[in-house]
């Protein structure tokens, strides 16, 4: 690499980091921040040490300190500083030292900072050149412990939504294995009584839908873990082919309103117009299906009101609530794995349908956003080309 590409590509690195300069004596100070900032990097001018070893604490890239500006307090405040660093930080320090004996000699000030931290001699004079080099250098390295610092967290809130979903998991999948458990064994109960001939039938028929339905549930929350899975590995599949999408809406709405009536949600359909294009079937099926089952679940007693409309090559499937609404700030969250725009210890949902939902109209080459305020309802909108 080019010596100048190289600058470049430190420069980047370093960006937003600056270095702590403290040099007491004459314009020192003055003219290594100048030969700094001539560079592109951002230096700031300390008086005292107890001002930059907070700062070391915030927003720095490196420490310069000429070795005139060392007492024994100084030596002993930057070593406090270094040793509490947190384990990701290790910030580089530069000590300018004149050739000769000084107050505090170059090597005692090394012994003593050397086994705590990142600590470099630079023997002056020298040209700025060598300075703005070795100063790069060290920010480049500093650059690289926030990279760390930046996967730490990462990793950090990836644990915490695993661990979370881990708990939601469990309670979605446990209340209809327990209601399936219930459900059997009054079955058994009831045939180990010899109930006469002709009750059994209609009682073991409802017991039976009713562990249907909770089949049903257990299936869908596996799908959606899969799906999720499928997603994050980039193997989410899209089969498209030609049908009209407005049928396919009036479908899935008459399929769904027995849901939506028995969470007191008056329907509203406006589905009038046929809309042919190239959409996955059973994908966009899914995706009206959380939509709905969101509006039973956070607008019950609320209407709702299901529409298509299309203009020119695209059409918007649009979902319409006067539920509790979203707050602002959350209206993005809603569409991450594992989030959810509900109250604390509201466990319903894995938070996984609508980030499946926005994966499946970015896999069509849409979008699909949300319009909301916290207690006024929601609006979700589905965009989509006719022929993706």
């Amino acid at each position: 690499m080019a010596p100048e590409a190289a600058q470049n590509e430190a420069k980047v690195d370093a960006a937003g980091l600056d270095v702590l300069i403290l040099a007491p004596t004459g314009q020192d100070a003055t003219l290594l921040a100048k030969a700094l900032r001539q560079e592109g990097i951002s230096a700031v001018i300390f008086s005292d040490i107890d001002s930059l070893c907070f700062q070391i604490r915030r927003n720095a890239g490196a420490v310069l300190i000429a070795e005139e500006a060392f007492t024994s307090d100084v030596v002993s405040s930057l070593k406090s500083a270094i040793q509490n660093q947190e384990p990701w930080s290790d910030i580089p320090i530069i000590i300018m030292v004149s050739p000769g004996r000084t107050s505090l000699p170059a090597g005692r000030i090394l012994r003593i900072l050397a086994p705590s931290g990142n600590v470099t001699l630079l023997e002056r004079p020298f040209h700025p050149v060598t300075l703005v080099s070795m100063v790069m250098v060290a920010l480049r390295a500093r650059s690289r412990q926030y990279q760390v610092l930046n996967l730490l967290n990462l990793q950090e809130r990836a644990t915490k939504d695993r661990d979370d979903f881990i708990s939601i998991a469990s309670h979605e999948l446990k209340t209809p294995l327990t209601s399936m458990k219930l459900q059997t064994e009054l079955g058994l109960r009831m045939t180990s009584r010899g109930l006469l001939a002709e009750e059994l039938p209609e009682k073991l028929t409802r017991l039976l839908r009713s562990n249907h339905t909770e089949v049903d549930k257990l299936v869908r929350l596996v799908d959606d873990m899969l799906d999720a899975t499928r997603i994050v590995s980039g193997a989410l599949t899209i089969r498209k082919s030609e049908f009209d999408l407005t049928s396919l809406v009036r479908e899935i709405v008459e399929k769904f309103r027995p849901l939506l009536t028995n969470a007191d949600c008056a329907l509203h359909v406006d589905t009038n117009e046929a809309v042919i294009g190239t959409f996955d079937k059973f994908r966009i099926e899914q995706v009206l299906s959380n939509l709905l089952t969101n509006a039973a679940r956070y607008a019950a007693g609320k209407p709702v009101w299901v529409s298509v409309c299309r203009i020119d090559d695209r059409v918007s499937l649009i979902v319409r609530d006067e539920g509790k609404g979203i707050p602002a700030e959350k209206r993005e969250m809603i569409f991450e794995r594992f989030k959810r725009a509900v109250a604390e210890g509201d466990q319903r949902g894995l938070g996984l349908g609508l980030f499946i939902s926005r994966q499946i109209v970015r896999a069509h080459h849409g979008d699909i956003h949300v319009e909301s305020q916290s207690g006024q309802g929601a609006i979700f909108i589905v965009d989509l080309p006719v022929h993706g």
